[in-house]
């Protein structure tokens, strides 16, 4: 997942915030696929989060990224789907037409935005510690300093 906003806001969490993950989960441990992260039960060691700016946006890839409360996913027998602002009966045909380009987000008109990945990986729910640094886009990407490994959900 990439980052990537207009404005670069920090922000520190007054509470837990609840956020989701796509990886793989194995033995009660989470991969995430981009950064090949590895995520126990516990917090993850804290990382200095770093932003570029050119074409007039501003780009975090290194932070703990992950989607918010906004976002949905499903499990299809082609993959998982992650939807935010639509309906997976709405892209569910465009899904399947483009499921081998895994982990690539389209924005849809409206703001309407779906993202696939391939049927290996699993979603999971974390939590961005209280008092922990984050940014969050306007697609409810967030990008943190530090996250905990809750549950897989999927």
């Amino acid at each position: 997942m990439a980052w990537i906003n207009n404005t670069f806001n920090e922000n520190i969490a007054e509470q837990d915030i609840y956020v989701y993950k796509v990886g793989n989960y194995i033995d009660k441990i989470f991969k995430s696929p981009i950064q090949n992260y590895e995520y126990e039960d516990e917090c993850q060691p804290s990382l200095t989060i770093s932003s570029e700016f050119y074409d007039n946006k501003y780009y975090i890839d290194n932070g703990y990224h992950s989607y918010g409360q906004e976002w949905k996913f499903k499990k299809y027998k082609f993959g998982i789907l992650a939807i935010r602002n639509c309906t997976f009966k709405d892209y569910h045909n465009v899904f399947k037409k483009i499921s081998e380009q895994n982990g690539v987000k389209y924005i849809i008109n409206d703001n309407k935005q779906f993202c696939p990945y391939n049927n290996s990986y699993n979603v999971c729910k974390f939590i961005i510690p209280k008092s922990t640094k984050y940014y969050v886009n306007n697609f409810n990407e967030y990008v943190s300093e530090n996250i905990k490994l809750i549950k897989k959900i999927i």
